[in-house]
């Protein structure tokens, strides 16, 4: 009969555990600590029950001792205490035992339940990436003892690395990252990070693109140049709603054909240009205003704090100038701007205050919808002006919440907050009579989002109000005569009117007057400033060299009479006539076009 092997069995021996021990202590130098402090607090616990053991213990055998038995067998004390404690310890150590299998099952109980809320998370991320994310975080902030166990912690983060996309996870830790105070993880700009960026910007929900939009508003060296376009581009619609006006953002991305009629296009194409270098006539659709601006020193007067007269003939600039503000004004993130093409409607009640504090309400509203973001940050000053504001002008209770959402507000995450606080806060504002300036001058200084210092109330007047010129000017004073209390709150008008209405206003003098005149020299140096976006050095490019030197910058820098406007006009012009001839520009073609040599 065929014995069986018996398998020897080899216990470590003593150096072996020494040397095991010493490893666990280097590697978690505090384990030993926490593991006698926790096993001092389950003694003093148990303590009550070894002094039972030991009395119960000591009394057994002293009765053991002088019954009758124990005098035959002669038991000495010291036995019976050897056996006393003996008992003692029998009994608590089976004490422990018990409390240990006790905590042992809780703990698998605690694991597995943990674990099934991991498992419930990746079917979420399965089905929704975004509100995997906002599970994910919310367990990840989890302080209870189970989610700090070891076993736990390396099941949660095995499953959301096999599970999550690399982009997300890349995202949730960089928004951790900033949201904690540690700062923007990377030095420079790193493209991985740009590219996840844009990635969850495309395909996580708006709650998400917010909290996107706030990383890289904040931490500029982070994201791509597309995708701070995307960013911006809501704040911009949010302060110059109209459709019709290009965005600074978007036009980075638009076309140069976007904007040419077929002859210009043709013209372009023919002359191997990379894009029309003189754009639409008008400022408001021009996509390389913002593209190829002109910072002159006007546009840096303009930004000083103060209240300031812009004038300018018509096709001067004006509105190409305000845009320009505008812009500055929100990429700077020191003043709030607020713009308003005519001057600012007036609601019901009639006093001219009232419509810059309208004004201001409509704007914030926008601007709040597209970065919800800046009324958490307000205080709660801030956020009670802000609310008194829009339950004035715009309406109270789910009136307004319902303009949020139409506004662009998600209703969920960061938007879900500002809602509720929204709500809460319309019971408690007061709406005291408008006719109360200090309140209404207190509601422009404590509305304003905290990251701005002061205000810009941009209001642009088009040469149409020339058609209703007497109660303009009757409006335009009774808003000026503003301009010293509105100062003290640091809100500056930047007026940009006719020059014609000028003279109605000399009373106005004090104020700071800028003058939008433009030299040949200026037009000239605009339009070289063009040609060289597209890489060429001068007009030349569009005529024919067999012509000789038609000198075609002066002529047509004269042409423009001072109206860059009227420059850009007849530029399209020429570009059209190459489009439309399909040959480069001869002399006749500029007598034509442009006048004659004298």
């Amino acid at each position: 009969m065929k014995q069986k092997s018996v398998r020897s069995i080899s216990f470590p021996t003593p150096r072996r555990y020494l040397s095991l021990i010493g490893q666990w202590l280097r590697r978690k130098p505090f384990a030993m600590i926490r593991w006698l402090i926790s096993q001092i607090v389950l003694f003093l616990k148990a303590l009550p029950l070894l002094a039972c053991w030991l009395v119960l213990g000591i009394v057994l055998f002293w009765l053991a001792k002088k019954s009758p038995l124990g005098q035959e067998l002669g038991i000495e004390p010291n036995i019976a205490l050897f056996a006393t404690l003996l008992t003692a310890l029998v009994g608590f150590g089976v004490q422990q035992w018990n409390h240990l299998v006790d905590d042992e099952k809780t703990r698998r109980a605690q694991r597995e339940a943990a674990r099934g809320e991991i498992d419930s998370l990746l079917q979420v991320l399965s089905d929704n990436l975004s509100e995997g994310a906002r599970l994910y975080r919310q367990y990840a902030r989890k302080i209870d003892s189970v989610w700090q166990d070891a076993e736990v912690k390396d099941y949660f983060a095995k499953k959301w690395e096999e599970n999550a996309p690399r982009e997300l996870r890349s995202i949730v830790s960089l928004r951790e990252r900033l949201e904690h105070g540690g700062g923007s993880p990377y030095d420079r700009y790193d493209p991985v990070v740009a590219n996840d960026l844009e990635w969850a910007y495309e395909n996580l929900d708006e709650d998400w693109q917010q909290s996107i939009a706030g990383m890289v508003t904040n931490n500029w060296g982070i994201g791509s140049d597309l995708l701070r376009n995307k960013v911006e581009d809501p704040l911009w619609r949010a302060v110059v709603p109209s459709r019709a006006v290009v965005s600074p953002w978007t036009s980075l991305e638009q076309s140069a054909s976007d904007s040419d009629s077929s002859d210009i296009a043709k013209g372009v194409r023919f002359l191997g240009l990379e894009e029309n270098p003189f754009g639409a006539l008008a400022a408001e659709s021009d996509y390389l205003l913002f593209r190829h601006p002109v910072l002159s020193d006007k546009l840096q007067r303009l930004k000083v704090a103060q209240p300031t007269l812009v004038v300018g003939e018509q096709g001067s600039g004006k509105s190409a100038y305000a845009l320009l503000l505008i812009r500055e004004a929100l990429l700077s993130r020191v003043t709030f701007p607020i713009y308003c093409v005519g001057l600012p409607a007036l609601p019901a009640r009639t006093a001219q205050l009232d419509g810059l504090v309208n004004a201001l309400a409509q704007t914030l509203l926008r601007f709040i919808a597209a970065r919800p973001q800046f009324f958490n940050k307000q205080s709660i000053a801030g956020r009670s002006a802000m609310v008194d504001l829009w339950g004035r002008y715009i309406g109270a209770h789910q009136i307004l919440t319902l303009r949020l959402q139409q506004a662009g507000l998600a209703p969920i995450g960061v938007g879900e907050e500002v809602l509720k606080e929204v709500t809460r806060l319309i019971p408690e504002v007061g709406l005291p009579d408008s006719s109360d300036v200090t309140h209404l001058l207190a509601l422009l200084t404590n509305a304003r989002p905290r990251e701005f210092t002061s205000t810009f109330m941009v209001l642009d007047l088009p040469n149409q109000v020339l058609d209703h010129c007497a109660s303009v000017i009757a409006q335009l004073k009774a808003l000026l005569e503003l301009t010293q209390p509105l100062a003290h709150c640091n809100v500056f008008l930047k007026v940009f009117l006719p020059k014609a209405l000028l003279p109605a206003l000399k009373d106005m003098s004090s104020l700071d007057q800028v003058t939008l005149d433009w030299s040949v020299s200026d037009l000239r140096d605009l339009i070289l400033m063009r040609m060289a976006n597209v890489h060429e050095s001068s007009l030349s490019a569009l005529c024919d060299p067999k012509e000789g030197n038609l000198d075609p910058d002066e002529r047509l820098a004269k042409a423009a009479q001072g109206s860059p406007r009227r420059l850009i006009q007849l530029g399209n012009e020429l570009l059209a006539r190459v489009g439309k001839q399909q040959r480069q520009l001869a002399r006749q073609d500029l007598d034509e076009i442009l006048r004659p040599l004298s």
